[in-house]
């Protein structure tokens, strides 16, 4: 395992976000799976390729700025998650394990003929690393960003704690999409930033334009109503069994100031995943891949470098 620390400012809160200002609003295509559009945007075409997954409550415009990035060094594909920016919205119920990796398989079929390297965020590490790590003749490597597998490496904000309650969550998650409503969801999106301007204006502005007029409330609904099966489902995989059998190169990017997902996932990946190397940038939070792009950029331009040697 190779640790790479990224070095700060004495003063990380002088720290500004390197983010490129990437103001393409609309899809380079969609493609159909599951007999709904799924929307893609395109960067670069040559060399390997990339598939960047977003987490939630946010769509594909979060990986922009790092598609940006590897542009020029891969042929990168960005998709929307169902619900969320241009994806169209499937069945309810679909934000289940085993539906995603249905989901997920499709999405590589149709995208590349080769296999690519998978970077996974969030929730899409959370339901897409179990099928990753069934299947890895189907990629070339994997690129965890901030994301857990472990119950317990949760530090949810108390509003979604309220909805993940076993008895008040039932109650309440039938009034998720009048309770996300803007004065709510801006500043709890806000805080999972770290580097000022943490989320500028224009680009909230662009995230809840998308998340409103869309389905992403329809999607985070369907989010909350599965998650207790879904980590059920988890916790009843062999998961440090596939961890360790996992036989294909891991980058694992942590943004160190991230405020929901606790840095003991940092550990438990690199004690069970025998080719991973690890880079922590000490002042970014939860979405790295914005905050940090030309640092988060750098580091896969690298991992990238060794899968090809």
């Amino acid at each position: 395992m190779q640790t790479h620390e990224e070095k700060t400012s004495s003063n990380p809160i002088d720290r500004k976000t390197d983010t490129k200002d990437v103001t393409r609003t609309k899809p380079d295509r969609s493609i159909e799976v599951l007999d709904r559009r799924v929307a893609v945007y395109e960067a670069g075409d040559q060399g390997p390729g990339v598939l960047l997954l977003h987490g939630i409550p946010v769509n594909a415009h979060i990986n922009l700025p790092l598609m940006e990035e590897l542009r020029g060094y891969a042929r990168v594909k960005a998709v929307d998650l169902p619900g969320y920016g241009e994806s169209a919205l499937q069945p309810r119920g679909f934000m289940r394990i085993n539906r995603f990796e249905m989901w997920l398989d499709k999405v590589i079929e149709t995208l590349f003929k080769e296999p690519p390297m998978v970077v996974v965020h969030d929730v899409a590490g959370l339901f897409g690393l179990p099928w990753l790590l069934r299947n890895q003749m189907r990629v070339a490597g994997v690129v965890i960003l901030n994301t857990t597998l472990w119950r317990d490496d949760d530090n949810l904000p108390f509003t979604l704690r309220l909805f993940l309650a076993p008895v008040l969550g039932n109650l309440l998650r039938p009034f998720t999409k009048a309770t996300f409503q803007r004065p709510l969801f801006k500043p709890n999106l806000r805080n999972l930033f770290h580097r000022e301007p943490r989320l500028p204006d224009a680009r909230f502005e662009l995230f809840w334009e998308q998340f409103e007029r869309g389905h992403g409330k329809d999607a985070f609904r369907d989010f909350l109503e599965t998650r207790e099966e879904n980590m059920r489902a988890l916790e009843a995989m062999p998961l440090e069994k596939q961890l360790r059998g996992f036989d294909r190169p891991v980058l694992l990017v942590w943004g160190m100031r991230d405020p929901i997902f606790s840095q003991t996932s940092i550990e438990r990946f690199a004690r069970m995943l025998p080719r991973l190397e690890e880079k922590r940038i000490e002042d970014a939070g939860h979405f790295v891949q914005y905050e940090a792009a030309t640092e988060v950029g750098t580091a896969i331009r690298e991992f990238l470098r060794t899968l090809r040697s």
